[in-house]
């Protein structure tokens, strides 16, 4: 027969141990590690009231705050400040998987939505390559070359594209990312780039100075690490009016305005590139920050603008992206996107400044 003494043990462990299982189920039940997933807000719906700049403020201020400790989390690649799908401001955690632990639905009273998608990668060696609209934007093209046509360093075997025509004290120069005209960080000045980039040429990797469109004259040098602020990943080869135009082709969107806009939510967009020639899209995350390989090195860029998908491909790098209407204000400068075609660009703004040049535009 069993002891009194022990069995009233045994319940009480029982008891307690029933008790503590509770608590842990509740405990995970209520445990702020799974942030809801992202689903887009569509502008053309119209559901939603405009967004005030102050809300936008307060949000991207919180974003600011916890960014490093979000990006802490395995599996997390960057942050923005976005829309949901009611329309309400939202700081967008961007990570590879649905299953990231760490993410909490709120912080300080503002929500948070986990955005999976591929993690992107640089853009300086395509495969294939078209553009629509009747152009070729991989084959050489009689000079002045248009904006939107492929171009790269003599020294790699790669192609990126021709931004845009800027101007530094009278000079005149072709504007794309560091990794398409400067090989991330390894260029020097003087280095030939030409047009076509040497992937596209025939046979493919192959040169001839009688392409040539400049020479490297200066790159803002990327700062590898997973703790780096950078905000460009930008350089400008030296040319000529006779080498390099300051408008895409006939019927893409023409020569973009001097005058560049602040990147803001559900502003529509549009670019042309070397790989996908001319498409259209919405910021989707602005104040973005994203880690992306560089330079054999996690790399962090912050104060970067995210667009919708299905913008860009491998190859379009060094793109400019401008407001999709007449007046076509710089917005961004293309560097990185990823499989679902998700893009990243350096606010033009930055470009401008880091640079010290200005767009040699309408």
């Amino acid at each position: 027969m069993r002891s009194p003494r022990l069995f009233s043990l045994s319940a009480v462990v029982s008891v307690a141990f029933l008790a503590a299982l509770a608590l842990f189920w509740i405990g995970c039940d209520s445990e702020p590690g799974f942030a809801p997933v992202y689903e887009p807000f569509d502008p053309a719906a119209g559901a939603a009231l405009p967004l005030q700049a102050s809300e936008v403020a307060k949000v991207m201020a919180v974003q600011n705050k916890h960014a490093l400790s979000l990006e802490a989390n395995d599996g997390v690649f960057g942050t923005a400040t976005g829309r949901d799908a009611s329309g309400r401001p939202v700081v967008l955690v961007l990570a590879e998987r649905s299953d990231v632990r760490g993410v909490p639905a709120t912080l300080d009273g503002v929500p948070v939505r986990l955005f999976v998608t591929p993690r992107p990668e640089l853009f300086p060696k395509p495969g294939g390559g078209g553009g629509g609209g009747g152009v070729s934007f991989t084959s050489r093209v009689s000079r002045p070359v248009p904006v939107g046509y492929s171009v790269g360093n003599y020294l790699e075997c790669a192609s990126g594209t021709f931004g845009c025509r800027v101007l530094r004290g009278g000079q005149v120069y072709a504007l794309s990312n560091n990794h398409v005209f400067a090989r991330m960080n390894a260029g020097s000045a003087g280095e030939i780039v030409g047009q076509p980039g040497l992937y596209d040429n025939k046979p493919q990797c192959s040169g001839f100075y009688a392409d040539t469109i400049g020479s490297l004259a200066d790159f803002v040098p990327v700062q590898t690490g997973a703790n780096a602020n950078n905000t460009v990943d930008a350089a400008i080869v030296k040319s000529t009016t006779a080498m390099i135009g300051n408008s895409t082709p006939a019927g893409f969107y023409g020569i973009p305005d001097a005058t560049p806009v602040e990147a803001v939510l559900d502003l529509p967009i549009q670019k042309v590139g070397r790989t996908t020639g001319l498409t259209t899209g919405t910021v989707i995350g602005v104040n973005a920050t994203v880690t992306i390989a560089y330079a054999g090195a996690n790399t962090r860029f912050v104060d970067q603008v995210l667009t919708s998908p299905s913008f860009s491909k491998s190859g379009d790098s060094g793109s400019l992206i401008v407001t999709n209407n007449a007046a076509a204000n710089p917005v961004a400068l293309l560097f990185a996107g990823n499989r679902q075609g998700y893009t990243w660009g350096n606010r033009i703004q930055n470009v401008l400044s880091a640079l010290n040049i200005t767009i040699d535009g309408d």
